[in-house]
């Protein structure tokens, strides 16, 4: 049941799902199309179009000059942008600023930014290594064919490659990484000290980091790359976070110095140069965001070195994630991650909740993580319920976790420790006595949650529109409830401050006029063991579990609903704070609307989850909805209901 990566985006989705009797079986989520995706992070290149790119490359053989071998030195990671190029349309209205962010990127699309020569390097010892097998053919001893892929699976650690697998490539991985440089693994090749199979490649290899002047501390990958004859790898630039954070480097191993190998390079497809992989031993760097190719028209094998490190700056941060693996050992891989097979389940799930408020902005977080964070997976509702009016009753501690475990990809998350996968269910915040009891029980591990707060008066408000409006599934509408419909919010708010003042939740004196007395009588309320109680009561009588249609001030005294969480998972040192910012994240909504507020925010919590940043992009809102504004009137009452 192992997946790989093989043409797969996010192969949890194809995984067998197993629902408990007592809970409807719920549909994953859409599968993402991913069987053209390659390992670049674009669409692959059909195979039409790489046959055509083959033969328009044997045809530049002959007239496409090479360009000169040049010590330009280390190409500066600045220089690793994408696009390269920004191509301004004729009909773009912000024209001349486009024009200048091109202009400023024009520095970085000379050849020398593109391709350099770092040196030249002794690789007679490593092609001795790697002759026997590098054409594909089997060999005796079998041993001696560090390609064989039976051989690597004993003596190594097999590692995929889905394009180039499919292309024919044959591979000797020395070190690996996942996308995110989160994980550096160290093959056995690569670290092993006895007289097995590929023990003197890392001593092979040393020359040609002694050339770069680079410790193998710093080398996050390091392989070589077998290209058949007659294949071409099409144009394409890599992609993932690793791309910007290291220095790619190719060495010719097993080449033609009559220059049949064409090597081409460049900001964009019409801007490449030919560069020079005729001579073994030269010791060059590419940038690899930029736009590059390769054809084999020789009729040999053709066999590149390719490494990538990172700076020093960067060495210490990748240093604490190496790891040594065994040989034999079994990677998991996702097109993004790699795990060990000895970790599985080692992340329990979920891993963070966000809590509320309800109408708020949480769907916006949720779904721009999901959208945007290839280490995130969905969960098969966004909003579970599952705490709160979906809990089954009467129920052992494994039934429970086992109907839990229905609205996750249980298979993938334990499969694959790097992905992660939380609940987004904003009522939670509302119902502490209730959730929070049950969410220990269940979930013990769990102390990371994500709460937005929103302008009370602008969240209630909206609250009243969402359940009103005429637009929405019967479904949604069956969930908001018909208790509003035929009330105004002016009258739904009255029923409400009635129903507090009663319980004791609200002074009976609130709207009176005599600030100081006002202010002194809030302030030894708030926290009172009558406000407690008075809270309680209101948890256990007046929050219906069959619809949306209540609590329309009461979700907006955020104070009084965080103090119990709060209370419930204390920080663990001392904090100047009044919770635990390890982990409770809290936002503002108003925030997510300044200029790039959106994806400031999912880098928040992606820092607050300790999972790698993504580039997100601001967009509307989600479940947004056009409106009339609220009263003058009912929104100077509730300004002064909610006021300090």
């Amino acid at each position: 049941e192992t997946l790989t990566s093989h043409s797969l985006d996010r192969p949890w989705q194809n995984l067998p799902t197993w629902s408990p009797p007592p809970i409807k079986k719920l549909p994953l989520p859409k599968k993402k199309d991913s069987s053209q995706e390659s390992p670049a992070g674009s669409k692959s290149t059909p195979p039409e179009e790489i046959a055509l790119q083959h033969a328009s490359a044997g045809a530049l053989l002959s007239v496409l000059p090479v360009h000169p071998r040049l010590e330009h030195g280390e190409i500066p990671l600045e220089a690793k942008i994408r696009p390269m190029m920004l191509e301004v349309a004729a009909d773009c209205d912000d024209k001349e600023e486009k024009k200048e962010e091109e202009e400023g990127r024009r520095r970085w699309f000379r050849p020398s930014m593109v391709v350099s020569t770092r040196g030249y390097a002794d690789v007679s010892s490593l092609r001795n290594l790697i002759l026997p097998g590098h054409d594909g053919k089997p060999c005796a001893p079998s041993e001696t064919n560090l390609w064989d892929l039976k051989v690597a699976s004993t003596h190594n650690v097999a590692i995929t490659r889905p394009s180039h697998d499919s292309w024919g490539i044959l591979k000797i991985v020395l070190i690996f990484c996942d996308d995110f440089l989160r994980n550096v693994y160290e093959l056995p090749y690569w670290h092993r000290d006895d007289a097995g199979p590929g023990s003197s490649l890392r001593a092979a290899v040393l020359p040609i980091l002694n050339v770069l002047d680079v410790p193998p501390s710093r080398v996050v990958r390091c392989l070589l790359a077998s290209l058949p004859p007659g294949v071409t790898i099409p144009l394409h630039h890599d992609s993932g976070d690793w791309v910007a954070r290291t220095h790619r480097v190719h060495v010719p191993v097993v080449t033609d110095p009559a220059g049949s190998v064409l090597f081409r390079a460049g900001p964009k497809d019409g801007d490449l140069v030919r560069v020079d992989a005729g001579l073994a031993g030269h010791v060059f760097e590419m940038n690899n965001a930029a736009r590059h190719a390769v054809s084999n028209h020789w009729s040999s094998y053709r066999v590149h070195l390719i490494l990538d490190y990172v700076d020093a700056g960067d060495e210490r941060a990748v240093g604490r994630r190496r790891v040594r693996l065994r040989p034999g050992e079994v990677l998991r891989q996702t097109r993004r991650s790699v795990d060990r097979a000895q970790e599985e389940g080692t992340r329990p799930y979920p891993s963070f909740l966000i809590l509320g408020a309800q109408k708020c902005g949480t769907t916006t977080i949720y779904e721009k993580l999901m959208q945007y964070h290839p280490l995130f997976i969905r969960g098969r509702r966004r909003e579970s319920h599952f705490f709160d009016w979906r809990w089954p009753e009467k129920m052992s501690l494994q039934k429970l976790t086992e109907a839990h475990a229905h609205y996750y990809s249980v298979k993938a998350l334990r499969h694959y420790p790097s992905l992660m996968s939380g609940d987004s269910t904003p009522s939670y915040l509302l119902h502490p006595d209730l959730v929070i009891p049950r969410l220990k029980r269940v979930c013990p591990h769990l102390r990371k949650f994500i709460v937005l707060l929103r302008d009370p008066v602008d969240r209630a408000y909206s609250h009243y529109q969402m359940v009103t409006s005429p637009d929405g599934t019967p479904a949604q509408k069956a969930a908001r409830g018909k208790a509003w419909l035929d009330k105004t919010f002016e009258e739904v708010v009255e029923e409400e401050l009635n129903l507090l003042v009663s319980l004791g939740l609200v002074p009976r004196d609130w709207e009176e006029d005599d600030d100081e007395n006002e202010k002194s009588h809030n302030e030894s309320f708030q926290g009172s063991d009558a406000e407690e109680r008075a809270y309680t009561t209101y948890q256990s009588d007046h929050i219906p579990m069959s619809s949306g249609s209540h609590s329309l001030l009461v979700r907006g005294l955020y104070e009084l609903q965080l103090r119990r969480w709060f209370r419930e998972f204390p920080p663990s040192k001392a904090t100047a704070l009044p919770y635990d910012p390890s982990a409770f994240l809290l936002f503002r909504t108003e925030d997510l609307s300044a200029p790039r507020g959106t994806a400031k925010a999912v880098a928040t919590v992606c820092r607050h989850l300790d999972m790698p940043e993504v580039e997100v992009e601001n967009a509307a809102a989600e479940n947004a909805r056009e409106y009339a504004p609220i009263p003058e009137e009912a929104r100077r009452r509730l300004q002064k209901f909610y006021a300090p």
